[in-house]
């Protein structure tokens, strides 16, 4: 399992996971983990049976569904993509969520990621530190790296941060490992607010409140809590200058100051973990105090959590600051002039959000088909933006899977919840384990509500993963206590189990591989065309016959096309885009910029008018059209310098 730890590493480093080659490659190495744990270990094969295997079939009810999405999505390519993503996913949570957990493995998975996540941090600060442009690093004043979204990278270094508290506060283990563990979770929760995520000022009081509810000894799981946050606290100013500095140079001193910081504050809590810990195995506390103490610390933590989101929100006049806090969140506008990001709510969500319940509306049942939001959201916006997702889990299900999608997803959380604390776990060994896996998943749940975060594996198959593995421990326990009974049933359900299997790992491999070829083509042939147009060419031939339902082939042979002048073959390729997918407006407004070139106006006319129904606020199309409209040319440099200019990232 350590392996797959080691693709999610890989992952957080390489854009975290998002680009298709990068996960579509790791997908196939992890099916091949599964096939040879489940094949190659007897003693790890899965039960068929039992209330533990429900999610797992939930979780592939939903990949089904979204798989059969793709029937009714208008992009179909986006949404093979989106159902690969979820089979990704499943696969993930097969391969963990099944073997035989011990306490001890778990603590050396949980840990292992903890370091190499951490270990990516201190490359990306490193990384900034000896950049020629340390600024390319932020977007908008706000660290993007390496993931290349500033909440996904915040996300990143948080989920790690909650398991890792769970296993400092843990008497039973070594005090050099419980100083490693608070000085890791230390270390990511700081680097997890450079990026100046909303989201996760959001979602770091809410799961507070959960790991204080689920964690067993609830006062010495707050212990370390407690330092983080004051470790945290000492640091803020050093963290916030990162936000506040501009320009390369400014951006590198801010960094090297904020880096030092985190260090010195880590080694400071490794020291003072070790003293606790050691002083920890001499002290032992009446167990009646303990239940009292436990008590205390729930009523103070939730007292903390709810007086610092009150103070922080209401200070001064309660309804008056909640209607300007309403209103501040359904403006796109963030208040300028601020040293951080964290003083307004001014975002875009309001208006995703919005399309999002419209389009469930329309289509309750299946949706659009899976991640096909933007083709809707760009018909009925109220914003400049253009966003690939609608920045929430939820809303994704809703609009894109509909209802039936939706409950599959809801009751795989909610079995996988039952089965991870059937019994009584919190009194087990492997109580502070599950707990410490529950508590990270929920931080990916809370706060990819409000943000994109499933489509980046690096985030996403973690928190999966760490689902399984509550369940693997569980289930475990459960399987000594009752050991595996022989039945007419389970001889017949058993086979019928492995065929099943057999049958979604040559699904798998015939769904992966060619969009992954296809990936790796698209991509030789962008970084060649200057120096063998001709082979190109011939790469995004063989692409687009191997991603038999995505234009994104015709569209990268269209653009190169256009950077060498070649408007027959920008025509031809823009238009098979449109014959492959009718409602990319991309491909109509270049088919259309085309047709001008050439002198075809009418037809290009009828191009920047469907582009104009698919994308009516883009200016870039308003400007094409009225050109079009006066028989003049439209010039393809002049519309691409639009399209980069009127994009802002999301």
């Amino acid at each position: 399992m350590l392996a797959a730890v080691g693709v999610f590493v890989f992952w957080a480093w390489d854009n975290g996971g998002y680009p298709p080659k990068t996960w579509l490659l790791g997908g196939l190495f992890l099916l091949g983990l599964l096939v040879a744990v489940l094949v190659g270990a007897p003693r790890l094969r899965p039960v068929w049976g039992g209330r533990d295997i429900w999610p797992l079939i939930l979780f592939a009810g939903l990949t089904i569904w979204s798989f059969l999405s793709i029937l009714w999505a208008s992009d179909k390519g986006v949404a093979w993509d989106g159902a690969n993503r979820t089979l990704l996913y499943l696969v993930v949570f097969a391969l963990f969520s099944r073997p035989n957990w011990t306490p001890k493995r778990a603590v050396w998975i949980l840990g292992a990621y903890a370091l190499g996540i951490a270990g990516v941090g201190i490359a990306t600060l490193e990384q900034i530190v000896h950049a020629t442009h340390p600024a390319a690093s932020f977007s908008d004043s706000r660290l993007t790296a390496p993931t290349g979204y500033s909440n996904a990278t915040a996300a990143l270094f948080f989920l790690p941060v909650w398991p890792m508290l769970l296993l400092a506060s843990r008497r039973e283990l070594s005090p050099v490992v419980r100083a490693i563990a608070l000085a890791t979770a230390g270390f990511l929760a700081q680097l997890g607010f450079v990026p100046e995520s909303r989201g996760s000022l959001v979602a770091v009081p809410a799961v507070v409140l959960i790991y204080v509810a689920i964690s067993p000894n609830r006062l010495r799981s707050v212990v370390p809590l407690v330092l983080v946050a004051v470790a945290g606290f000492l640091v803020r100013a050093r963290l916030l200058d990162m936000y506040d500095a501009h320009g390369d140079q400014a951006k590198r001193a801010a960094t090297i100051a904020a880096r030092n910081s985190m260090l010195v504050s880590a080694a400071i809590l490794a020291g003072v973990g070790l003293v606790w810990a050691l002083l920890d195995r001499r002290v032992t506390v009446p167990e009646r105090l303990v239940r009292r103490l436990d008590v205390a610390a729930v009523s103070l933590a939730g007292a903390a959590v709810i007086a610092g989101v009150a103070l922080a929100t209401f200070a001064g006049h309660p309804v008056r600051d909640a209607q300007h806090a309403w209103r501040s969140f359904k403006s796109p506008r963030t208040p300028s002039g601020s040293a951080n990001r964290f003083t307004g709510l001014g975002s875009n969500r309001y208006d995703f959000w919005r399309v999002s319940l419209d389009v469930f509306r329309e289509h309750p049942i299946g949706g659009v088909g899976v991640d096909n939001f933007a083709v809707q959201y760009l018909k009925h916006r109220r914003s400049h933006e253009q966003p690939l997702y609608p920045h929430s889990i939820e809303m994704r299900f809703l609009a894109g899977v509909g209802i039936v999608g939706t409950l599959l997803f809801i009751g795989f959380l909610v079995s996988s919840g039952v089965g991870a604390l059937a019994g009584n776990v919190r009194r087990t060994r492997a109580g502070p384990i599950v707990a410490g896996a529950l508590v990270a998943a929920s931080y990916w749940l809370v706060h990819g509500s409000g943000d994109w975060l499933w489509e980046f594996p690096a985030l996403s198959a973690p928190a999966i993963a760490f689902l399984g593995l509550a369940i693997g421990l569980n289930a475990d326990r459960k399987r000594q206590r009752q050991p595996r009974r022989r039945s007419l049933l389970g001889r017949w359900t058993r086979p019928l189990g492995w065929a099943v299997f057999v049958v979604a790992v040559a699904f798998t491999l015939v769904s992966f591989v060619p969009p992954l070829l296809a990936a790796r083509d698209v991509s030789d042939a962008t970084s060649s065309w200057r120096d063998d147009p001709g082979g190109a060419y011939r790469l995004l031939a063989r692409a687009r016959r191997l991603n038999f339902l995505s234009d994104y082939a015709d569209s990268v042979e269209g653009a190169i096309a256009s950077r060498r002048q070649d408007w027959p073959q920008m025509r031809a390729s823009f238009a098979r885009a449109v014959r492959r997918t009718p409602s990319d407006w991309y491909a109509h407004l270049e088919l259309g910029v085309a047709e001008t070139v050439l002198g075809d106006f009418p037809t290009a006319q009828a191009e920047l008018q469907e582009a104009h129904a698919l994308n009516p606020r883009d200016p870039v199309v308003l400007y094409a059209l009225s050109r079009a409209g006066r028989h003049l040319r439209v010039s393809p440099r002049v519309v691409d310098q639009g399209i980069l200019r009127e994009l802002p990232p999301v």
